[in-house]
């Protein structure tokens, strides 16, 4: 932070007490306690939001600008927002897992919905939503993290071994329109924010977010009027892994558009090559500039 500080940049950080997290899943493994729910107990909401509270202080003793990511609890979130009253530069972001899946679901999907922050009960879950409803994060993300097969079986029947992420980056749009805006907890405004304009503004995409002369023209073309169950052979991902799979999604993504370019429609896949291109945002070109030091300029580098 003391480093980070020096070039205006931000830092994202990932909040979980990792002393605790590991505490608790060693003496879970050591009683032969293995299973979903004991994942769960592992991992209980107070090992994110004291990681925040830490975190927040940290930053405050530094100056140093922060962003939580995947926040899975809305304590966490509470904590980020007294924080803001206060007058700290602090920001977060929570997944659409947390928000479409919860630890019953976990228990009925397996491995594949494994993550950390671990899935949490319906009533945190409610809590989440509600600092959603009010605007209180800047972004809803997919933390997307795939693994092949291999890594999300569980054939000795303990789901410490299993590799912990969700692969979500493909759903991200269809998924969170279906339980955001046509359940009627967001308006198609609050939605476009969270997964566009909100993203752009946190990483200083300054081409990026908006429907702007000027901008590019990112667009995505979404028919509410469209029901299907995803299915294996629905996704585009190498290791074709989701936990999303058997979900009935009441839309469906039909086109999308990438710097004016059509390279997706629901009818014939992917029409073109992959040809994204690194985005650097502004102010961390203007942090490597101006930091004072190598340790420093190194740090961001890394």
């Amino acid at each position: 932070m003391q480093a980070i500080q020096k070039t205006g940049l931000r830092l994202s950080l990932h909040a979980e007490n990792p002393v605790l997290t590991d505490r608790f899943a060693a003496e879970k493994i050591a009683n032969h306690q293995t299973k979903i729910q004991d994942y769960i107990d592992s991992r209980p909401p107070m090992v994110e939001v004291e990681a925040v509270r830490r975190a927040l202080y940290f930053a405050k003793m530094t100056g140093c600008k922060l962003h939580f990511v995947h926040l899975s609890t809305g304590e966490a979130v509470s904590e980020v927002q007294k924080a803001q009253a206060d007058g700290q530069d602090v920001t977060c972001e929570t997944c659409v897992h947390y928000l479409a899946l919860d630890t019953d679901d976990f228990r009925k999907i397996g491995p594949l919905a494994k993550c950390s922050p671990a899935l949490r009960t319906k009533a945190v879950q409610a809590q989440l939503w509600e600092k959603v409803q009010e605007g209180a994060l800047n972004a809803v993300t997919s933390d997307h993290s795939p693994a092949p097969a291999s890594m999300k079986a569980n054939p000795n029947d303990n789901i410490f071994d299993v590799w912990g992420g969700i692969s979500g980056a493909q759903n991200n749009v269809d998924l969170f329109y279906d339980i955001a805006v046509k359940s009627n907890r967001l308006t198609i405004l609050q939605f476009v924010q969270l997964i566009a304009a909100g993203p752009a503004d946190l990483f200083g995409l300054k081409n990026k977010g908006r429907l702007e002369i000027g901008k590019d023209a990112d667009l995505i073309f979404l028919d509410p009027s469209q029901t299907y169950t995803l299915t294996k052979d629905d996704l585009y991902y190498k290791n074709k892994l989701s936990a999303y799979e058997g979900f009935r999604i009441h839309d469906r993504v039909t086109r999308t558009i990438l710097r004016g370019n059509t390279i997706y429609t629901l009818d014939n896949g992917f029409t073109t090559q992959p040809d994204g291109q690194f985005l650097m945002n502004q102010n961390r070109k203007e942090g490597l500039a101006h930091a004072d030091n190598a340790d420093a300029k190194q740090t961001i580098l890394n």
